[in-house]
């Protein structure tokens, strides 16, 4: 094994073991859409042990606009380990080799292997990448999907080599059903080999609809049968989270205002890419400009490669930064081509200016790593410098474990000890991170209480309003609230309004005795119906005029 490979396996201990570390004390419990793709997986696992192989297709088939796919892949670990949140981010352990690898593999195929060495260890230093990580969500897998299949586009010789086309066709298949958002990364490179190959020459032309055809087998077989179910949805919803109303929560403006761009780009340099690889990035192009390395970089960018590397970072920044929605975990699988671009600054440079730059650079990046990794907000901010340097550079996919283990298995027991029957309906007066309704969803199919089903009053809704919620909290068998800090203020807007009719008897509820404390000090809260479901009796309710 020569030195380079050893250095990407002590990359990938180390960030591996970080990772498990950071899993293992992780006591809270998963947030919204991490619940949701969990209890699915919990469902998926029901039709599995009981052999309900046409139930089982269904539910992968008929999912809307997400795909179940990555509710699959944990199946393997929950048969081996058992069912929880931790056994399923060893999805998670299992991308990490795949993705460095694969970045390593392409950096290395373009500039050698000291470069894929850099490209790796900038891709696994990025915070979006090491926060979404520890996340069971479609973005970590999607962006190995993707780096995969631009190591498969490079190996395979602009699609020649059948046996690595072949491979391809599956990762891309497989890309295609973790996220709809797939054909963004990679539809760059493919349209560039596909030209290139136009362009050839007769010979090549003749050969490329063969190779098409062992490209995009997999993918119609695969990927084909859901998007046909699906499509309608997949359409409607990519309209809205991109630019509809979903699209405004994520949103920092008109899109095209300098002020959204400008927000929008200091977001992502800050707590995506890290500042520190953004002041390398700043310098090295300084440097080539006003140095001789502008003409090693030009020699590289005459091959497809580069070309395809910069099409994979750019199309994907430049889409999102025209859409409403800001969310930038969106852009987490373009990350890997900006690393491998900064490894190639990096190359550029005479060695000793490299050298100096990651001398510095390095024991920062790691220390950087580590305090985000497991430091809290509250300790860094006794720091003046930490807390000015670290700060801004934490999102919500960067933050360290929370040690407070929540009690939401008692809060669903209590739910079913009142409501046995099949079909009860429980409204939730909350959208808290350790209390929504994908969580006790995903717990209540984890403990066998499926007759229960909680819903919130929809905030994505275009007519959300008190009225409205009132009209869906008409058709619950139990109102459950949360006393203090509910969640989002965009999300439980008339959770309070909708606490005082109930305490006040205008509601056909009545307050049950059991209360629950939970760790931040507030309260659960348990109403009743006390007669069928109904609609909502909205006339001449206090409050409701107009909303």
């Amino acid at each position: 094994m020569g030195r380079p490979a050893i250095w990407l396996v002590v990359l990938l201990l180390g960030w591996t073991a970080t990772t498990a570390l950071w899993i293992q004390r992780e006591a809270a419990p998963p947030l919204w859409d991490q619940a949701d793709y969990l209890q699915r997986s919990e469902v998926i696992a029901a039709h599995l042990r009981a052999g309900e192989l046409g139930l089982l297709l269904d539910v992968l088939l008929h999912t809307g606009a997400r795909s179940s796919f990555v509710a699959l892949l944990p199946q393997a670990f929950y048969a081996l380990l058992g069912h929880s949140p931790r056994t399923a981010l060893l999805v998670n352990l299992v991308a990490m080799p795949v993705l460095l690898g694969s970045v390593y593999a392409m950096a290395r195929h373009l500039l050698g292997p000291a470069a894929g060495i850099l490209a790796a260890f900038f891709t696994a230093m990025s915070p979006l990448v090491f926060g979404l990580s520890r996340q069971f969500l479609t973005d970590f897998p999607l962006a190995t999907a993707v780096a995969l299949s631009y190591a498969l586009l490079f190996a395979s010789a602009y699609l020649t080599r059948s046996g690595w086309t072949w491979c391809l066709g599956v990762v891309l298949a497989a890309g295609l059903l973790l996220k709809v958002t797939f054909p963004l990364f990679v539809a760059g490179g493919l349209g560039l080999v596909v030209a290139i190959r136009l362009l050839a020459g007769p010979a090549s032309r003749q050969l490329l609809p063969l190779d098409l055809f062992r490209l995009t087998l997999p993918v119609l077989v695969v990927a084909g049968p859901w998007y046909i179910v699906n499509l309608r949805g997949i359409l409607w919803f990519s309209e809205y989270a991109a630019f509809g109303s979903a699209a405004q929560y994520y949103g920092l403006g008109p899109v095209l205002a300098p002020s959204t761009i400008w927000r929008y780009s200091g977001m992502l340099g800050l707590q995506a890419f890290s500042p520190l690889l953004v002041l390398l990035g700043v310098a090295l192009v300084a440097a080539a400009a006003l140095g001789g390395a502008w003409r090693y970089l030009l020699r590289r960018l005459r091959a497809p490669e580069p070309l395809a590397v910069a099409l994979w970072g750019g199309l994907p920044l430049l889409a999102l930064t025209l859409s409403y929605n800001k969310d930038m975990r969106y852009l987490l699988p373009a990350i890997p081509a900006f690393a491998v671009g900064l490894a190639a600054l990096v190359q550029a440079q005479p060695r000793w200016v490299g050298g100096a730059l990651l001398s510095l650079l390095t024991p920062a990046l790691v220390v950087q790593f580590l305090l985000l990794s497991f430091v809290p907000s509250e300790a860094l901010a006794r720091s003046r410098l930490l807390a000015a340097t670290l700060l801004p550079v934490r999102s919500l996919y960067t933050q360290p474990p929370r040690p407070e283990a929540w009690p939401v298995e008692q809060v669903v027991a209590t739910v079913a000890g009142q409501e046995p029957m099949p079909g009860a309906v429980v409204a939730l007066l909350a959208n808290h991170g350790a209390l929504h309704p994908n969580l006790l969803n995903y717990v209540a199919w984890q403990q066998g209480y499926r007759h229960l089903w909680f819903y919130a009053c929809n905030h994505h809704s275009p007519t959300y309003s008190l009225r409205e919620c009132l009209t869906a909290i008409a058709s619950a068998d139990l109102v459950l609230a949360k006393t203090g800090d509910a969640g989002p203020a965009y999300a439980t807007r008339f959770s309070p309004e909708i606490r005082r009719l109930l305490d006040q008897g205008s509601l056909p509820f009545r307050r049950l005795p059991q209360t629950i404390r939970l760790p931040d000090g507030s309260e659960i809260l348990l109403y009743q119906a006390t007669g069928p479901r109904r609609p909502a009796p909205l006339d001449g309710l206090p409050g409701t005029g107009g909303r």
